[in-house]
């Protein structure tokens, strides 16, 4: 850094909220990538979402700050992210709505890529001349000298631009997103009011808070220019985080104490048989278990018992969790098909939209922990 050109640090409110919610995300990121879950790849690609958000974070409180002219080899490190984020998000939603991923989705990461390529001259000069940038473009009241780049650092003219780029990228995402919305529930509201089936994340948070973070780009960028107003687009990455890793460790911890909470709560045997007639009733003879949305929550509704009540029997009685006992009955009755003149003409995918899962991987993963082998294979089996 050049001894003669002073950026005051700037340590606030702002700052503080930005460093504490940032440093939350990076938390709740890891703990999707380490999470074990049917849907994987929905995981993982909410890890990249957050982890792109929070490194989006880290850079832009560095630059509030000013901490980045101590650093300031790091400056636009995290410019590429912006084409891992948006990609990230829709696929998390896709993924989570369709309940399958496809081969072709990573094709959506070249745009990251190709502009990773196209960085590594501006992450080529010179310490003096990316101090000149970053006061140019975060401390503009501060004069810097006019510094020549040993290398073109923007031959396609890309970089002058990218701020409408990213702006036109986030938006494309945003409506393919609702699109994929629209096709699973047909309004955007039947989405925001979906009843909640996975007990840490339901993917209406993430896209909810992306929707928001569109807007807020579009008015940062509209109204500040340059990167003055970033600051107010970390404050958002650093509250939706913050909201996010909490709603995620109430949830948890709702669900890691639910022995306890019902150790508290007698139920006469009486009242454990009516209700698990109800359930066999829903079960056995109504199918419930094929429906792909199937829910404790609407189930409960179905039957006219409290949700809690159902769920505390189920455990307690069945030794299972609700999402246990659907597997169960989605199981016995792909053995029931398997064992069926008709299943040669069925094929592993068809077999699992009717049975009630959304993906051949979810029928796999329930099949092998409940029968220790695939469907192929007790097909197999079967027909020896």
């Amino acid at each position: 850094m050049n001894p003669d050109i002073q950026i005051p640090l700037r340590i606030d409110f702002f700052s503080l909220i930005i460093f504490l919610g940032v440093f939350q995300g990076y938390f709740i990121s890891l703990f999707f990538l380490i999470k074990k879950s049917v849907n994987r790849k929905a995981n993982i690609y909410l890890w990249l979402f957050l982890m792109s958000a929070c490194l989006l974070g880290t850079e832009l409180l560095l630059n509030y700050s000013g901490y980045m002219a101590e650093i300031i080899w790091l400056d636009n490190f995290t410019e590429p992210i912006n084409f891992m984020l948006v990609p990230a998000i829709y696929l998390y939603a896709k993924t989570s709505i369709r309940g399958k991923s496809d081969r072709r989705d990573t094709l959506h990461f070249i745009p990251f890529i190709l502009y990773l390529i196209y960085q590594i001259p501006y992450y080529l000069q010179s310490n003096e001349w990316k101090l000149s940038s970053f006061i140019y473009s975060n401390r503009p009241h501060i004069n810097a000298p006019q510094i020549t780049p040993t290398l073109n650092t923007d031959i396609l003219g890309l970089r002058d631009n990218i701020l409408i780029i990213i702006g036109i990228y986030f938006i494309l995402y945003a409506v393919l997103i609702v699109r994929e919305i629209l096709v699973k529930y047909k309004s955007f509201t039947s989405f925001i009011l979906q009843k909640q089936k996975q007990p840490e994340l339901n993917v209406k948070y993430p896209v909810i808070s992306y929707m928001l973070m569109v807007v807020v780009f579009i008015f940062v960028e509209t109204y500040f220019g340059r990167d003055i107003g970033d600051y107010i687009i970390a404050i958002y990455i650093g509250i939706t985080m913050y909201i996010l890793s909490i709603h995620v460790i109430r949830k948890s911890m709702l669900f890691a104490n639910r022995e306890i909470a019902y150790k508290d709560n007698t139920i006469s045997e009486k009242e454990k048989r009516r209700v698990i007639s109800k359930i066999d009733n829903i079960m056995i003879e109504k199918r419930y278990f094929v429906n792909n949305r199937a829910s404790l929550s609407e189930m409960s509704e179905i039957i006219g018992e409290s949700k809690h009540l159902v769920s505390q029997i189920i455990n307690q009685e069945l030794n299972v969790n609700f999402f246990g006992l659907l597997a169960k009955h989605r199981v016995e009755e792909a053995c029931r098909i398997l064992d069926s003149e008709k299943s040669q003409n069925i094929t592993i995918e068809e077999l699992s939209e009717l049975v009630g899962y959304n993906s051949k991987t979810s029928l796999n993963t329930a099949f092998k922990k409940i029968k220790n082998m695939t469907p192929s294979a007790y097909r197999k089996r079967t027909n020896l």
